[in-house]
């Protein structure tokens, strides 16, 4: 079966899956023999038209250092600030968004005039989902994360693949992730985390495992209204794993129902698909 990625093995996605995690997707470039580029001696002996001076040369080190902070420090920096956070403050939760409360957290707990639920500082969400490729992958998932004071937390997750085969029968991987994670910015409608940890393909008796980081943050602007939306990436074996995510749901008391986009791609194999959620809120 030929694909506009090349040539999937005809045993299916998740037999393809297989050969990226253990090294058998890789292949050298054509003409890449390992020797170094060498220009002709002409052009090695000729000064390059584009040579900068000293004080130019300066000038764009200074601007690349300021897009480099702003590219990897603005995504901390900004929802911190535009949320007017203090890192100081561990944060106080509702029983679930909206409930008694126009959002989900409370920077500052006033026990003379917030709800006595207001006061928690552990709490959690957990839930299971199921999504489908657009080709004959079916994932089932399950997510759970707890978080306590001082701002951390931990989240496991895991998605159980299942494929239709077009020889017959089906096949069948599963793919589990533990994060821990670090609440940076937070407030009343919003809460944005971030954090790192591992991931492992179970196969059968044979596993491989790998790193995970992810980045997110949960919306609640308007009652019933939740907005989620996450990007999760790392290694799997010999090869890379993107995941990114966004859905949309609405919380009825403790419940929360979502509908979205569940991205996973691992190598070259596309798993991702709509999702459709279901939470719990604790």
């Amino acid at each position: 079966m030929e694909t506009s990625r090349g040539f999937l093995p005809a045993d299916g996605k998740l037999d393809s899956l297989r050969q990226e995690t253990r090294g058998g997707g890789k292949g050298k470039d054509a003409g890449d023999d390992g020797r170094r580029y060498k220009p002709p001696q002409g052009e090695r002996d000729r000064p390059h038209e584009s040579e900068q001076s000293g004080e130019e040369e300066s000038l764009t080190s200074a601007i690349a250092v300021i897009l480099v902070k702003f590219v990897v420090m603005g995504p901390f920096c900004i929802p911190h600030e535009a949320l007017d956070d203090n890192l100081h403050h561990q944060g106080h939760f509702a029983g679930a968004p909206y409930l008694g409360h126009p959002g989900y957290g409370s920077v500052v707990y006033d026990p003379d005039q917030d709800p006595s639920a207001m006061g928690r500082t552990y709490f959690g969400v957990g839930g299971v989902e199921w999504s489908h490729d657009r080709g004959s992958v079916s994932r089932t998932g399950a997510r759970l994360r707890l978080e306590g004071p001082y701002r951390f937390g931990i989240e496991a997750r895991g998605s159980y693949l299942r494929e239709h085969l077009a020889r017959g029968g089906t096949d069948e991987v599963g793919v589990v992730v533990a994060d821990l994670l670090y609440r940076f910015a937070q407030g009343e409608h919003a809460q944005f985390r971030a954090g790192a940890g591992c991931r492992a393909l179970l196969d059968r008796g044979w596993s491989t495992a790998g790193v995970d980081f992810v980045y997110g943050l949960e919306l609640f602007p308007a009652k019933p209204y939740a907005v989620s939306l996450s990007i999760a990436g790392g290694t799997l074996g010999s090869t890379t794993v993107v995941e990114p995510r966004a859905t949309l749901g609405a919380v009825f008391r403790a419940w929360e129902v979502d509908v979205g986009y569940a991205g996973l791609r691992i190598g070259h194999v596309d798993l991702g698909g709509p999702v459709v959620e279901l939470r719990r809120w604790y």
